[in-house]
């Protein structure tokens, strides 16, 4: 135990990469626990309106429907996928370029943005509330 303390203190890239990996995952996990516990939730308020639901509404239940039924296939995209983010930072940040991470942590986060707006954008249009311009 003691040793593996002393590799990542001896190596500020590796915690860092660690760090990082960490706030990047707020988003994915936060996205299945939203597909997984609060769309369900949509679906039902929005069958009782009885009228047709715009396509990523439906993209969005259909997604949801498919994270309930099959969690682990989505539980390893988001571990791949952090593991690839973890590659990819670790080895942008022994370059020694801090642009190069900041920009590759940047990148991340508007993917992880885009994303949930995507998500809470779908799940308001039905509702009424438009996030989106006209």
């Amino acid at each position: 135990m003691v040793e593996g303390r002393q590799d990542t203190q001896a190596n500020p890239a590796l915690r860092a990469t660690m760090k990082a990996v960490a706030w990047h995952a707020l988003v994915p996990v936060a996205l299945l626990a939203l597909l997984v516990g609060v769309v369900p939730k949509f679906k039902e308020i929005f069958k009782s309106f009885g009228t047709p639901l715009p396509t990523l509404t439906m993209i969005v239940l259909d997604v949801s429907d498919f994270t309930r039924s099959w969690f682990i296939v989505p539980l390893l995209i988001v571990a791949a996928s952090l593991t690839l983010d973890g590659l990819v930072y670790y080895r942008l940040r022994r370059t020694g370029n801090p642009i190069h991470y900041r920009l590759w942590s940047l990148l991340v986060g508007l993917i992880e943005a885009a994303a949930l707006f995507a998500l809470i954008d779908a799940l308001s249009w039905p509702a009424g509330v438009l996030f989106t311009a006209k």
